[in-house]
């Protein structure tokens, strides 16, 4: 077109007759060329495919907001008029599957027989959206009972003063001799944590665990129990003997017996993915431990004289008490495997750690004896029975400790960010100083006898292992 155009404005005619010739030409030019270029468009539009639509969702309004745009030969249709159309001739389409909400693909976790595989597939690309977690469990669990010595014992009416509560001479034990406060009780777990990379492979972890703390008491009177006493074994005759709470008629009294302890774990993880494939995977856990558990053993006795006894008046009153505490602060490196298995909607994990490092433990022994007079005023003096001068300190040792763990949980989802979990765990703790273990039942004297013979009671540090174990209910939160 443009040689015509230069031919035409070369020509030396006049203008007007040289823009009619110029105008004839164009026009007689395109009605030749119109014809091919309609046929030329139809064989395009003929080798080509259907066109197509693709819908992908993105968000909640993605489908309302998505509309096809559709391009042919350089002409651009608007999606109101190729919607019209579609109502009319509906064009093929090939569906995608929508994304979950989250926006993020699943479809990697098909052979866990659910395309969202909610809790994370185990090859880390497709582990999911979340980030953050947030997780709080009810526990019941039961610690490891208290082993306390004969404290408390009851001779029937009748019995010689001298026999009185003596274990050698039929007496009953009213309390002790057996293990306490091992009874199932309410604690609970609280878990934070977070993945450091969008592929969900390296993620850090901080927990804290309680379980409430359990008492176990006694408390018996004259009123119950005529004769009431506590056994002993006397090393000046190296045979048992008791100190006497009450006798029928000659004394009142009442003794009491209590027993209390907690146990607190905290956790700093870090957790590597160590391989994942199918629905398995396997974490690295490694991190820092830190475990706490306290116990107390108190006794308490009030005697009032309710006859004469050589120098002891009517009237005479005795109370003393006995406590022995002790606290064990475990810290240490902790190292450790978890397994997980997703299957749907479902997921079953268990984990094994392993905390090694130094307890220290520390004992502190405690104990007075008050004498009242009537009309002559009281005296109190350091020791009660178990407790003396010999025995009363503050103590403390540094051990080696291992403390592993083991836990199994069945986990479900409730919806794409909420799981529920129930399982079990079982705690040991290698080297602990348990309160009842502190006492030492020998004695060389009764207060307020000053020390003598083979000065006891002693203190000797004795520890043990302890366990702990339960069941866990609780609810994952991800964010």
């Amino acid at each position: 077109m443009s040689l015509r155009w230069n031919f035409c404005h070369r020509l030396s005619f006049t203008p007007l007759i040289v823009l009619a010739l110029c105008v004839a030409i164009i026009d007689s030019a395109e009605a030749v060329d119109e014809p091919g270029r309609k046929s030329e468009l139809t064989r395009q539009q003929a080798s080509e495919p259907t066109s197509k639509v693709t819908w992908r969702r993105s968000g909640k309004n993605a489908r309302a907001a998505a509309e096809p745009v559709q391009e042919e030969a350089g002409v651009i249709q608007s999606s109101a008029t190729s919607a019209a159309r579609d109502a009319i001739a509906p064009t093929s389409f090939d569906i995608i599957e929508p994304l979950p909400i989250d926006g993020h693909d699943y479809s990697s976790c098909d052979a866990c027989g659910d395309t969202a595989c909610i809790g994370g597939c185990a090859n880390g690309s497709a582990a999911g959206p979340y980030e953050l977690w947030v997780r709080a469990e009810y526990l019941l669990w039961s610690l490891d009972g208290a082993h306390l010595p004969p404290l408390i014992t009851t001779s029937p009416v009748g019995t010689a003063p001298a026999n009185i509560g003596r274990l050698d001479r039929g007496a009953r034990v009213l309390f002790g001799d057996d293990k306490v406060a091992d009874d199932a009780r309410s604690g609970g777990r609280a878990t934070i944590g977070f993945y450091a990379d969008a592929s969900r492979q390296l993620g850090f972890e901080a927990s804290y665990l309680g379980i409430s703390q359990d008492s176990e008491s006694f408390t018996a009177s004259s009123a119950d129990f005529p004769n009431l006493a506590r056994p002993v074994f006397d090393t000046g005759t190296n045979s048992e003997a008791a100190m006497i709470v009450a006798s029928s008629g000659t004394i009142s009294g009442n003794v009491s017996a209590s027993v209390r302890n907690d146990l607190q774990v905290a956790e700093l993880l870090s957790r590597q993915l160590i391989s994942g494939s199918g629905c398995d995977r396997f974490d690295w856990l490694i991190g820092y431990r830190h475990g706490r558990l306290d116990e107390r053993l108190r006794i308490d006795q009030s005697s009032t004289f309710l006859v004469a006894q050589g120098p002891i008046i009517p009237g005479t009153t005795s109370t003393l008490f006995d406590l022995f505490e002790t606290e064990n602060r475990f810290h240490g490196a902790e190292f450790g495997l978890s397994y997980r298995r997703f299957q749907g909607p479902w997921t079953v994990s268990t984990t094994g750690k392993l905390g090694v490092g130094v307890n220290r433990a520390s004992v502190t022994i405690d104990g007075s004896t008050t004498n009242t007079v009537p009309g002559g005023g009281s005296g109190t003096f350091v020791g009660g029975l178990l407790a003396q001068s010999t025995n009363i300190g503050h103590y403390s040792q540094s051990d080696f400790a291992v403390m592993p763990e083991v836990g199994f949980s069945l986990i479900g989802n409730l919806n794409r960010s909420t799981q529920v979990s129930v399982g079990y765990s079982l705690l040991y703790w290698s080297v602990v100083a348990r309160a009842a273990e502190q006492v030492d039942r020998r004695v060389s004297q009764f207060p307020p006898e000053p020390p003598s013979g083979t000065q006891s009671p002693q203190f000797q540090f004795e520890t043990d292992g302890f366990f702990a174990h339960g069941l866990n209910a609780g609810l994952l939160f991800q964010f």
